[in-house]
């Protein structure tokens, strides 16, 4: 079982973990929950989750698709400098 997850301390940070890696036993879509990350663990929303990591895959690229274009949208207009 794979968890596409979104780390809540690093901003718009998304990622696919095995499911050994969070430490609650009982976990559902929604949750905020402890993700073993090296030697440490950090809090983390559980996006999706899935047997098939590769379809969590290709959901986590869309996600990542969607915000870089939000993020284009928000770049203010560059304007021409007119010289006098």
């Amino acid at each position: 079982m794979w968890a596409l997850i979104e780390w809540t301390e690093i901003e718009a940070s998304l990622d696919i973990v095995k499911r050994k890696d969070i430490l609650q036993s009982v976990v559902h879509e929604g949750d905020v929950v402890d993700v073993k990350y090296e030697d440490e663990s950090s809090p983390a929303l559980i996006l999706k989750m899935n047997e098939n990591k590769d379809k969590l895959l290709k959901r986590l690229n869309r996600m990542e698709s969607e915000r870089r274009q939000k993020e284009e949208c928000k770049l203010p207009e560059k304007r021409a400098i007119k010289g006098k």
